[in-house]
Parts: structure tokens; C-alpha cells; sequence
């Protein structure tokens, strides 16, 4: 797309990373989440709460009483690696009664700090700002993902969250020959959202859409099979969500399944609490590649990015997908044997680790 203003045009801007964009989300987030709210970024509180695996940022709006967890994505990166597991493990660590403590301890410790945040307290006239803090942190948050553009994956990553999730796009376009220097954004502020009233969805049947609906009975197949083949996933059982994961036994490292509308994966996830960590197990592992990938009889897709904090090793099936049912039955068989293979070969390239 390209911006005209007084005859001068503006061209759509490629951001170079997340960082880029997330500094400029950052910037202008009372324009997107309105004037009363508060945003805390993801340093300050993963450094003190203790819980590992949070979003990119966390959002209050102090007028409407909700809370917001940001997630900050290019269209160009495998949203599903990213966001799912990460949002999913955040929602298990805020149901244990002292995780959620201390995360309201943190994020009350962060505006009490901060003479601004606290300004907007006092001309709202809340006075008691860490009961205020609580009841809103003890309902259930909205997840914002701000992106780039749109893309095929995102009504599945949103449809496999275990919050309710709305999608902004956030663009950039700079005057031509000019560069950065002199810029306009594009979003839709979630004021807006609020406004519109949603249409009904006759695919919902008792609160589950038509593709989570296709997932159960997708797993439901897969774990039929599996259980006569692998003592992993086991205790598993068929859910509405994209993907399956089991743990290995060692920390930060999981088997998983997923399914998409047009393919499948199963794979090695690394997700330990810190992007180092999960670094060092990944290129750990990357030495014994070629022996790993003979054992395992097939090559693998090994996924590391300096932007993203998981790892990840699998085998993708590009052949069916959640669409194709006539091909599920070839399709959950090649997994599992797949995943037989996998966790054979692995797992004791892994319990060398620690």
C-alpha cells in the first residue's frame, strides 16, 4: 500500500526486527490502548516475579477495569512457535496461587516506583492502588496481538488461546527518499474494538467453534494410535487447541504434536527460562546433527532465531491437514511413527544435557 499527503508519498516500512517494532507500539501505547492505561514492559517484571515465560508486555486499563497480555509479532515469523506455547505456559504459571501473587507484587512494586504511573492513580482518585492492582489482575486478561500485517495463521493461533485474543495491525510508512525520519502509523486503537458488537458465528456449538471441533476429533485419532506405540503422551488426552505437548523428563523439553489447516508437525520444543539456556541445548544438539538426523532416517527442520526465545527440531508433513480429513488417517500414523523415531533418537542425546 502506498500513502499520498499533499502530492508526497509515503511507502510502507519493513521493520527490522521485533525490537524495532515493539519500541514503536511502545511509544504509542496510550493511542492504542487509551489515555487511563497503564503499560509494563516484560523486563522489569520477568527479573522479579519469578515466572519465566510471560508476554511482551502487560497492559491495565484502569477505566474499564480488564488487564491486557501483549504479544508484539512480524507476520513473517512461526506465530504459532511463538505465542501458543509461550501464552499457554503463562496461563498455567498464573493459576498457582503464589505465582499470581507474586506477579500482582511486581506489578504493583513497578507503578509505586514510577511517579508517573502513579499520577494516573491519583487523578482517577483510586486510593487504594494495590486492592485496586489485585481485582483486576484476578480477572481473567484479553490477549492484543500487534503485528505487521495479517496472515493465514493467525485465526488459528487466536482460536487455540486460552483467552480471549483480538488482532491490531500495526503498520509504518515513510516518505519517500526520506526514510524513517519522517513517518506516519496505521492502527485500529482498541477503543474501537469495544465498539463493535460481534456477529453471531453459527459454527459455535456450545462454545466451541467448528476447527476446535475438528481438532478434538483429530486427536482423538492420533492418541488411539499412540498409545500402543510410545509411552509419551499417555496421560494426553484430545483437546480444542492446535497442538499436544508432553514433557520428556528433563526440564524445558517437550515432545509435541500440532496440526494445521494445511499440514502437521511433530517435533523437539527447547523452552527453558531464558533464551540463553535454550541457545546452548539447541547448538548442544546441532553438533550431533548429521548423527541424529541418520538415526532418525529423515532430515529435520532445526529452528532458532535470535528473536524468538524457543528452539525447536521437527518434522513437518506438508502432504494434509486439518482440512483434509480423508487424508487424517495416513497423516496421524506418519506422526506418531514419526514421533516413535524422534524420541527414540533423542532421548539420550538429551539426558546427556544435564
Amino acid at each position: 500500500m502506498i500513502l499520498y499527503k499533499d502530492a508526497v508519498r509515503y511507502i510502507e516500512y519493513q521493520y527490522k526486527n521485533e525490537s524495532e517494532i515493539e519500541d514503536m507500539i511502545f511509544e504509542h501505547s496510550k493511542n492504542i490502548f487509551g489515555e487511563d492505561s497503564l503499560l509494563l514492559a516484560k523486563q522489569k517484571i520477568r527479573a522479579n516475579s519469578g515466572i519465566g515465560t510471560i508476554p511482551d508486555a502487560f497492559v491495565l486499563s484502569l477505566g474499564d477495569k480488564k488487564w491486557y497480555l501483549v504479544e508484539v509479532e512480524l507476520k513473517n515469523h512461526p506465530l504459532y512457535e511463538h505465542i501458543v506455547p509461550q501464552i499457554s505456559k503463562f496461563n498455567t504459571a498464573i493459576k498457582n496461587i503464589d505465582s499470581q501473587k507474586k506477579l500482582i507484587k511486581m506489578i504493583y512494586e513497578e507503578i509505586k516506583d514510577d511517579p508517573q504511573k502513579n499520577l494516573i492513580f491519583q487523578l482517577k482518585q483510586i486510593k487504594e492502588v494495590f486492592k485496586y492492582i489485585t481485582e483486576i489482575l484476578e480477572s481473567k486478561p484479553q490477549i492484543i496481538i500487534l503485528i505487521d500485517g495479517k496472515n493465514d495463521e493467525l485465526e488459528e493461533v487466536c482460536d487455540s488461546l486460552p483467552f480471549d485474543s483480538k488482532v491490531i495491525e500495526f503498520k509504518t510508512y515513510i516518505r519517500e527518499n526520506v526514510g524513517l525520519g519522517v513517518h506516519i502509523h496505521s492502527f485500529e486503537p482498541l477503543e474501537n474494538f469495544k465498539k463493535i458488537k460481534p456477529e453471531p458465528n453459527e459454527n459455535k456449538i456450545k462454545g466451541l467453534t467448528k476447527t476446535q471441533k475438528k481438532r478434538i476429533d483429530f486427536w482423538e485419532g492420533l492418541l488411539e494410535i499412540n498409545k500402543n506405540k510410545t509411552r509419551y503422551f499417555s496421560n494426553s488426552k484430545s483437546h480444542k487447541y492446535y497442538d499436544i505437548y508432553c514433557g520428556s523428563g528433563i526440564a524445558g523439553i517437550s515432545y509435541y504434536y500440532a496440526i494445521k489447516k494445511e499440514s502437521a508437525t511433530m517435533g523437539l520444543s527447547i523452552n527453558r527460562d531464558t533464551k540463553d539456556k535454550n541457545d546452548y541445548v539447541f547448538h548442544k544438539l546441532l553438533e550431533s546433527k548429521k548423527e541424529i538426523e541418520e538415526a532418525f532416517g529423515e532430515d529435520l527442520y532445526w529452528f532458532n532465531n535470535k528473536n524468538i526465545k524457543i528452539s525447536a527440531i521437527y518434522k513437518q508433513y506438508n502432504y494434509a491437514g486439518l482440512k483434509n480429513e480423508n487424508g487424517w488417517a495416513d497423516l496421524q500414523n506418519d506422526m506418531v511413527n514419526g514421533m516413535v523415531k524422534l524420541t527414540n533418537v533423542f532421548d539420550s542425546y538429551i539426558r546427556e544435557l544435564d
